[in-house]
């Protein structure tokens, strides 16, 4: 006998419907996140639960984040730096574009130690890289490189691929192709390269550091490494578990040809999103509304969530990644990375290691927190690579 799904043989739209409508006899749905069909405009808006529903009746709330400045242009020639847009092929012929940054006052054919700088889900470039990278530059013998990763902001995606769509195998692959990137420039010192990431991209940074001896040192900053017991700590089981249906049907649709399903990032209305929290509606709520075809875009495709959710490589290479150093920072108030899951993930690593503490949330580790901890990775910066 042939077992066939629920969905065999239905269009798209009932597919939605019929899944969904399992998942209502399995649990009541206190609340809906509203997924827009890609096959028609006549195709209404279908609701389907939030994973993250509960967690956000169980949260008693810490205030809004605060926002990382936007760094103008102009600041670029507050007198210590130089920065230049820069653009380079990652191993899959994919064009990535960013910023390369150099002081300003050093001798022509001097070569620099580089920092590649890379963002968290969904966030590009101009969202407080570019004001990290300055200060790394006014402040230390370094240049730096800052770039949007594939799909989003300035960057290319491949031609199979859609925009939006965070794939972190190959966003962990694009960092050691930025790597080989700088090494191909006169003037950085291929002998001393670091990387520096944020929220999901120090994540990648680690795992990157303990695969690839290129990399001398290494800044994590909010590293949640295991994605699975971060989905479980925000979720109840059975939404967690109604989100595979959604999975799998979103999958067997684009193996037909059609148009991924997209998630809202945040909602300032205080609708269902994949970050409802309000830290994240303060962070990114700035930046909704744009009309900047390669700024940010208030969405994900469902396969991004697919992907993340069960993101945890770098925890299989915490123990190789000695000898390269490593610095994390840390937020006390971080739900998006909890501070106890960090430094139990921290504890596993061997020296050389050092990490800082903050009174945080897991946005002001780009806002606030830069005052405490740009000292420290700086410190560890000039140890480490001897600058």
């Amino acid at each position: 006998m042939t077992i066939r799904p629920i969905w065999d043989g239905l269009p798209r739209r009932d597919v939605v419907r019929k899944c969904l409508s399992e998942v209502r006899r399995i649990y009541t749905v206190e609340s809906t996140l509203e997924i827009q069909s890609t096959l028609s405009p006549s195709i209404p808006a279908i609701p389907v639960p939030h994973p993250f529903s509960s967690w956000r009746r169980r949260q008693g709330y810490m205030g809004e984040g605060s926002l990382p400045t936007r760094t103008k242009d102009n600041t670029r020639a507050a007198a210590k730096m130089t920065r230049t847009d820069v653009e380079f092929k990652t191993s899959d012929n994919v064009t990535l574009r960013g910023w390369f940054f150099t002081p300003s006052n050093v001798s022509s054919g001097t070569k620099l130690p580089c920092m590649i700088l890379t963002h968290g889900l969904s966030c590009i470039k101009e969202m407080g890289l570019d004001h990290v990278a300055s200060k790394y530059v006014s402040d230390l013998a370094v240049s730096c490189l800052v770039y949007d990763h594939r799909g989003f902001g300035a960057s290319d995606t491949a031609s199979h691929a859609p925009r939006q769509e965070v794939n972190t195998w190959l966003q962990a692959n694009d960092t050691r192709d930025a790597v080989t990137y700088v090494q191909t420039r006169e003037d950085v010192d291929k002998s001393k390269i670091g990387v520096w990431g944020y929220s999901l991209s120090a994540i990648h940074a680690v795992y990157v550091g303990a695969i690839d001896r290129r990399v001398k040192a290494v800044v994590a900053l909010g590293p949640g490494m295991d994605g699975t017991e971060i989905c479980k700590r925000l979720a109840a089981p059975h939404a967690l578990n109604a989100m595979q249906g959604l999975f799998e049907m979103d999958r067997l649709a684009r193996a037909k040809g059609e148009e991924p399903i997209r998630v809202p990032v945040i909602s300032a209305e205080g609708g269902q999103c994949v970050l409802p929290s309000p830290e994240s509606t303060a962070f990114f709520g700035r930046w909704v509304g744009k009309d900047d075809e390669r700024g940010w875009r208030n969405e994900l495709t469902l396969r991004s969530l697919d992907d993340v959710s069960t993101y945890s490589t770098a925890m299989a290479h915490l123990e190789n990644l000695c000898p390269t150093p490593v610095f994390f920072g840390v937020a006390s108030r971080d739900t998006n990375s909890p501070a106890d899951m960090v430094m139990r993930q921290y504890n596993k690593l061997s020296e050389p290691k050092e990490y800082a503490i903050v009174d945080a949330d897991h946005y002001e580790l780009m806002g606030k927190a830069r005052d405490v901890l740009h000292p420290k990775e700086v410190a560890f910066l000039k140890k480490w690579l001897s600058l």
